[in-house]
């Protein structure tokens, strides 16, 4: 199951190359997006990034030098050497921050009292912890500032068209091409849900 995830990322990312590739590089940009929607997105290309680097990084230990996983997100989206490492450092950084709030959930969580009755069918859900909702609050705020981090370092005109970039391939419907595909139909292993 691992190695099918794997090669299904390895799949998707050199698909994005080729469908980023061929569109022209006068992309209109966003006029912004909201701060919930900026954090999901961003929260998942940071930790693609790194799942991206991590894949290269074992394969040029088991020998492989010539992968290009690193490179992903810097032909893709045409950065620059100097904004693809910018991109890198603030993924690894944001995921570790990341990976910090979520353990500290973990443990608030594991910490809270057990309640012995089963919920009951349609009575409304307990309120979420005090502390678990700072900690997502965290989360957002620090997924949020390493976007803001990007932005700094990029320059507006810049980091605009690479937010474009992710806007586009992050954008789909039912009826649209899967993010990161061509026009090829997934297959059930690809896309997880109802098969039409």
């Amino acid at each position: 199951m691992r190695l099918r995830r794997i090669l299904l990322n390895i799949a998707l990312s050199t698909t994005l190359l080729a469908t980023w590739a061929a569109r022209a590089q006068t992309t209109a940009t966003p006029a912004g997006i909201p701060d919930a929607t900026a954090f999901g997105m961003y929260q998942h290309v940071f930790r693609h990034v790194v799942f991206l680097k991590n894949q290269a990084d074992a394969k040029v230990a088991q020998g492989n030098t010539k992968t290009k996983l690193r490179q992903t997100y810097q032909i893709a989206a045409n950065l620059t050497d100097a904004e693809a490492v910018l991109l890198e450092s603030t993924s690894i950084s944001c995921v570790a921050t990341l990976n910090g709030i979520l353990a500290q959930a973990r443990l608030t969580a594991q910490a809270a009292p057990r309640t012995q009755s089963a919920p009951v069918s349609g009575a409304p859900s307990p309120a979420p912890q005090a502390a678990l909702v700072a900690l997502q609050s965290q989360r957002v705020a620090a997924v949020l500032a390493c976007r803001d981090g990007l932005r700094r370092g990029f320059g507006n005109q810049r980091f605009a068209l690479f937010e474009s970039f992710l806007v586009t391939h992050s954008a789909t419907t039912q009826n649209s091409l899967r993010p990161m595909q061509t026009g090829l139909q997934p297959t059930s292993e690809a896309a997880p849900g109802p098969v039409r």
